[in-house]
């Protein structure tokens, strides 16, 4: 009978799931269902038990629920949890200061983001050494693979390098329309050092760089700050821009394959985490991006990238 094949049958089963997009490449899952025990799992028992101790699990929780625009936890708690993770994936490390620096020009601490790339063999273990250099537009040289996603096929036509870069004199109606939202934004991205003035003519720019200055925008959305955009397709920076990798974001379909009609009911459970803030024109003045800005084909590609490599480094520090 069925009852007797089953009580036959070993008492740990595997049920072959199949891999669901989760937007970290074709070799990760949104599905963890059978999710086993990682190199990171002690690392997060440590870090659990340390944020036990110290009354900090509900308190982060409480701090998700309520959207909250900070960081849920204090500079001690967050060099505490620095230090534990150092010790964790280098002990023997001889400059613990350096390997917890965040980088010059950078937002991450990209020799942690090494280690634990590294820790999980993560495919992409390249990318903190990428960013450290500085990332390619690819507006004059191909943008590097990271090999997460399905290759573009050879056959298709790059980019055409030919285009001249083009230099626009008027922004979009939008920014024209509100000059001093636009002036607050941007002194605000200058503050934070994403934004530099140049400190002269477009010609003085010409004769030292290839430049191209595209349009800004200006997006309001009911019940959301206002935020600049620039517009990298009108100065011919993004048509110059070749893509080889179909990055695969998750669908609706997608999140559904992850409820099988043999699993357990539950209560959904969920949360959305967002990055804030990632050449422009201002009545006259010339400004640059020192990152990646909002609005270019190639900044798409590395946040995505980015994005990826630290949701496998999540996946990896839940498994259990």
């Amino acid at each position: 009978s069925e009852m007797c094949i089953r009580d036959r049958l070993p008492v740990a089963q595997v049920v072959r799931r199949p891999l669901v997009c989760d937007g970290a490449g074709v070799h990760s899952s949104a599905d963890h269902a059978n999710a086993q025990p990682g190199p990171l799992t002690p690392l997060a028992a440590r870090m659990l038990e340390y944020l036990s101790s110290q009354g900090l699990v509900s308190h982060i929780a409480a701090h998700l629920r309520a959207s909250r625009d900070c960081h849920p936890l204090t500079e001690e708690h967050q060099r505490d949890l620095l230090r534990l993770a150092r010790t964790f994936l280098h002990p023997d490390c001889p400059d613990p200061q350096a390997c917890l620096a965040i980088s010059p020009e950078q937002p991450f601490r990209l020799g942690l983001l090494r280690l634990l790339l590294q820790a999980i063999n993560d495919p992409d273990v390249a990318l903190p050494s990428l960013l450290e250099e500085g990332v390619p537009t690819g507006a004059f040289c191909p943008l590097p693979s990271s090999f997460q996603w399905p290759q573009v096929a050879a056959t298709a036509s790059p980019a055409p390098s030919d285009l001249d870069l083009v230099h626009c004199e008027q922004n979009w109606l939008a920014a024209e329309q509100d000059p001093d939202c636009v002036q607050r934004l941007v002194d605000e991205e200058v503050a934070q050092g994403f934004v530099e003035p140049f400190h002269g003519a477009l010609e003085d720019a010409r004769r030292h760089l290839s430049t191209a200055v595209g349009k800004l925008n200006l997006v309001k959305v009911p019940g959301k700050e206002p935020r600049l955009v620039l517009d990298s397709a009108v100065c011919n920076l993004n048509p110059r821009c070749f893509v080889p990798e179909h990055v695969a974001l998750p669908s609706a379909g997608d999140v559904r394959r992850c409820f099988l009609p043999e699993d357990e009911y539950g209560a959904w459970l969920g949360l959305s985490l967002d990055f804030k803030a990632a050449h422009k024109r201002v009545r006259g003045q010339l400004f640059f991006y020192k990152v990646c800005q909002f609005g270019g084909r190639f900044s798409a590609f590395h946040w995505q990238r980015v994005g990826a490599a630290l949701l496998r480094v999540s996946h990896a520090l839940l498994a259990h």
